[in-house]
C-alpha cells in the first residue's frame, strides 16, 4: 500500500469492506490489510442502514465500520478527534463519515457509536448494559469513580444508591416539589436585581441555576446556603468534568496541567463537606427525627448502618444538588429563547395554561393536562438538547442488529443525532408538528430508559413545567434589540454556549440576558439609557466645542479637525462614564502617545524588552479596536451613535470642501494596523464653509 493509500484509510473515510463472518473472527492478519476482523460494518448495511436477517440468524453476522488500525496510529488519531472536537461533534463527524453503527477507540479501548434507533433501544433495554466509562484517573479526579449515581461504572455500587435517588425523586418528593418550585421561581423574580448584568439585564441562566439550586436544597438537603457562590463552584466542576472524562493518563501526570480542574473540583467539594455536616449535626440534635427526613438524611443513615461509605454519601449528595443547576437550567433557557423566536408557541402554550391554570397556583394535578406545555418541552429537548449522548460499557458479549460486541467494549449512543434522522415529519426544524401524534419512545430519549435511564425524568419534566407556567404567567419574552432609530439594522450578536453566535432582537432575553422592568436600575454604560443619553450629551458636546474653534487651532490660523473631534469624543465619554473635570488638551497629547505605543509593540519579538528599546513607549498604554463577535469592542453601538450625531450636528452648521485637492484615496498606511492622518505623506486640508454665510473655515 502506498503512503497516500496509508493515510487515507487512516484520517479519512475508506470504502466499505466487507468483512468475515462472526465464525471466522479468530483467523490473523496484519492490521489494516482487509483480513484482520477490525468490525467493518459491511457495504449493505453502511449504505441501506438496513438491519441484517437471514444469514445473521443462522450464525453469521457483520463487522461495523470504521478507521484503521493501522500499526495503533488508527486508534491515537480517533482518540486525538475526540479531545480536539469534543464528544458530541467527533460522535457526529462519525456517523456521517462511517454510518450509524460505527467503530473508534477511545482511550485506547474499542468504542462503537450509535445513532441507529434499533441498536440504541437494544442497549438502554437490556441489563449487561448499566455500566458507563470513562478515563478512570479522570473520574477519581472529580469524586466519581465507583462513587454516586452520574458516572459510577460499579454495577453494585451503582444499584447500591440509585433507590435512594429512586425514593427521592418520586412519589411524595414529586408531590412537593411543585409547590417548593413555584414558590422559589416568585422569590428569585422578586429578587431580579440579585442577578443582574452591568447593563442591568437579567442573567437567565444565573436566574435559572439558582432558582434549580434552591428547590434541589430545599428538597433533597435542606441547609442554608450561599447560592451565588455554589453556583460558581458548580460551573467550574462541570467544566472540570468535561474536561477531564476522556483525558488521557499521562495528562494527570503533569501537575500544572491538572491545577485549574484541581482548584474547582476542590472548591465544590469543600463547600459541600460544610453543608454535609452541618446536615449530620442537625440529625444528631434533632428532637423529631421526623422533621429532617429527606434525601440526604436517608443517605446519612445507610452511611450509620454501614451500607454506604462517608465518601460516596457526600459524592451522591453532592450530585443530587448539582444535577439540576447544570443540565435543565441550561434547558430551560433554551427554551425560553425558542419561545421568543417562535411567538405563536407562546400564543398556544398561554392560551392552554389560562384555560388549565387559570389565575390560582398550579397544582400536581394540572400536570398531565398541560399537553401543549409537555410537546414544546419535548420538542426544545430533541431540537436543542444539551445532553445529546448516553455512554455505557457492555458487561457480556452480545449481538446488536446483527453486529458483535465483546465484553468490555464501550458504547456511545448518539441520542441526538437519531432525534434528526428517524421518524419526525420535520426533524431539522422547530415545530409542535413533530409531537402531534405520539412518538413510539423508541424514536424519543431524551432521558433514555431502561435500568439506567435518568432517575429525575419525572421530576424534571414536571419542574420545567412549572418553571415555564409561573414564568410565563408573569413574563412576555423576546429577544434584544437596539432602538432602530439609532443603530442602522445594525443586530446584536451574541455567543452561544456552542461557540456560535446568536443575531437578536430586543426588549426581552437574549442569550443570557433578559429584560423584565429592571431599566430603573440599569447602570448608565454602553447600551440602554446610557446609550439614549449619549445622544444630547454629545449633541451639546459638538456644539460647545464649533463654538469655541479658537482653541484648536494651529499656527497657520487653520482648525485641527482631528483634534476637534478627539476633544468632542474624549469630553462626552468623559461626561457619560467618568465625571470629573479633566485637561482635555494634555489628555489628547497622552492619547496620542498611547496608540503609538500600541501600534509600534503589538507585534514586537520578546527581544524588544531591552530597556534601551522599549523606553520610548513605556509611558503609553493599549487600545481596544472595534472587532466582531464575543470578544469585539464593547463600545461599538454608542460609538457607531456618537458618530451619527457628530456628523449631523457639523454638517447642519458647515459645509466641507477639500483644499488643493487633497483626497483620502491619497493617503498612504505607514503600518497594517490603522490610517492616520498624520503619518501620510500629503497633509489632508479642508475648508469648512458655514451654511447661510460666506465666511469660510481653514481646517
Amino acid at each position: 500500500m502506498s503512503t497516500t493509500g496509508i493515510w487515507q484509510e487512516i484520517l479519512s473515510a475508506g470504502q466499505p469492506i466487507k468483512r468475515e463472518s462472526h465464525a471466522n473472527q479468530g483467523s490473523k492478519g496484519s492490521p489494516g490489510d482487509g483480513k484482520k476482523p477490525r468490525r467493518h460494518q459491511t457495504e449493505d448495511a453502511t449504505h441501506n442502514g438496513k438491519e441484517c436477517t437471514g444469514a445473521q440468524e443462522k450464525g453469521s453476522s457483520v463487522l461495523a465500520e470504521g478507521p484503521s488500525y493501522f500499526l495503533g496510529i488508527g486508534p491515537l488519531i480517533s482518540h486525538c478527534r475526540f479531545l480536539w472536537m469534543g464528544i458530541g461533534s467527533a460522535c457526529n463527524y462519525y456517523n456521517k463519515m462511517y454510518g450509524e453503527f460505527m467503530r473508534v477507540w477511545v482511550c485506547g479501548e474499542e468504542t462503537l457509536i450509535i445513532s441507529k434507533s434499533s441498536s440504541m433501544f437494544h442497549v438502554m433495554k437490556h441489563s449487561h448494559y448499566i455500566s458507563r466509562f470513562g478515563s478512570k484517573l479522570g473520574l477519581q479526579f472529580i469524586g466519581m469513580h465507583e462513587k454516586g449515581i452520574i458516572f459510577n461504572n460499579n454495577p453494585a455500587l451503582w444499584k447500591a444508591v440509585r433507590p435512594f435517588f429512586t425514593k427521592a425523586l418520586s412519589g411524595p418528593g414529586l408531590v412537593r416539589m411543585v409547590t417548593i418550585c413555584a414558590d422559589s421561581i416568585t422569590k428569585h423574580l422578586d429578587r431580579l436585581e440579585e442577578v443582574c448584568n452591568d447593563l442591568g439585564y437579567v442573567d437567565v441562566l444565573t436566574l435559572m441555576r439558582r432558582i434549580m439550586l434552591d428547590t434541589s436544597n430545599i428538597l433533597f438537603l435542606g441547609i442554608p446556603l450561599d447560592e451565588s457562590a455554589i453556583v460558581v463552584k458548580i460551573q467550574g466542576y462541570f467544566d472540570a468534568w468535561q474536561a477531564l472524562l476522556l483525558k488521557p493518563d499521562i495528562f494527570f501526570k503533569i501537575s500544572w496541567l491538572c491545577r485549574k480542574y484541581e482548584k474547582s473540583v476542590k472548591d465544590l467539594k469543600d463547600a459541600m463537606e460544610i453543608l454535609i455536616e452541618e446536615k449530620r449535626h442537625r440529625i444528631s440534635t434533632a428532637e423529631k427525627l421526623e422533621d429532617c427526613i429527606d434525601f440526604a438524611t436517608e443517605l446519612i443513615f445507610a452511611e450509620k448502618r454501614g451500607e454506604l461509605t462517608k465518601e460516596n454519601v457526600n459524592q451522591c449528595i453532592l450530585e443530587m444538588l448539582i444535577a439540576a443547576p447544570d443540565t435543565m437550567s441550561v434547558s430551560v433557557f433554551f427554551m425560553l429563547f425558542l419561545i421568543a423566536k417562535h411567538p405563536q408557541v407562546e400564543e398556544a402554550m398561554m392560551r392552554e395554561i389560562q384555560t388549565v391554570v387559570g389565575e390560582r397556583d398550579i397544582r400536581i394535578d394540572d400536570m398531565q393536562k398541560l399537553k401543549v406545555v409537555e410537546n414544546f418541552i419535548n420538542e426544545s429537548m430533541r431540537y436543542q438538547p444539551v445532553v445529546d449522548l448516553v455512554m455505557r460499557k457492555a458487561l457480556e458479549d452480545d449481538v446488536i442488529d446483527g453486529y458483535p460486541v465483546k465484553k468490555g467494549t464501550n458504547i456511545i449512543l448518539n441520542l441526538g443525532r437519531m432525534h434528526r434522522l428517524e421518524f419526525f415529519p420535520k426533524p431539522n426544524e422547530f415545530t409542535l408538528e413533530n409531537f402531534a401524534k405520539n412518538v413510539p419512545y423508541r424514536y424519543f430519549q431524551p432521558f433514555g430508559f431502561g435500568p439506567r435511564a435518568c432517575a429525575g425524568k419525572y421530576i424534571a419534566m414536571v419542574m420545567m413545567k412549572v418553571i415555564l407556567v409561573t414564568l410565563l404567567r408573569r413574563f412576555h419574552v423576546q429577544t434584544l434589540q437596539v432602538p432602530q432609530a439609532l443603530i442602522m439594522d445594525t443586530p446584536i450578536r451574541v455567543p452561544t454556549e456552542d461557540g456560535g453566535t446568536l443575531e437578536t432582537m430586543h426588549t426581552g432575553m437574549s442569550a443570557g440576558f433578559w429584560n423584565a422592568d429592571t431599566s430603573a436600575d440599569r447602570r448608565e454604560a454602553l447600551s440602554g439609557p446610557g446609550l439614549v443619553r449619549m445622544v444630547t450629551t454629545c449633541a451639546d458636546s459638538i456644539t460647545k466645542h464649533l463654538d469655541r474653534l479658537e482653541e484648536v487651532r494651529n499656527d497657520l490660523g487653520y482648525v485641527d479637525v482631528l483634534t476637534l473631534m478627539w476633544h468632542n469624543m474624549l469630553n462626552t465619554s468623559n461626561t457619560l462614564f467618568l465625571g470629573i473635570p479633566l485637561d482635555e488638551s494634555t489628555l489628547m497629547v497622552k492619547i496620542q502617545g498611547y496608540f503609538d505605543a500600541w501600534q509600534a509593540l503589538l507585534l514586537k519579538p520578546d527581544i524588544f524588552k531591552l530597556s534601551r528599546l522599549c523606553r520610548k513607549h513605556e509611558k503609553s498604554v493599549y487600545f481596544q479596536p472595534f472587532g466582531f463577535g464575543p470578544r469585539a469592542c464593547a463600545g461599538k453601538y454608542i460609538a457607531m451613535v456618537m458618530m451619527k450625531v457628530i456628523l449631523v450636528t457639523l454638517l447642519r452648521r458647515f459645509h466641507v470642501q477639500t483644499l488643493q485637492g487633497r483626497c483620502v484615496e491619497k493617503m498612504q498606511k505607514k503600518n497594517d494596523l490603522s490610517l492616520h492622518p498624520d503619518e501620510t505623506s500629503d497633509r489632508l486640508e479642508m475648508i469648512f464653509i458655514p451654511r447661510n454665510s460666506d465666511k469660510c473655515l481653514e481646517c
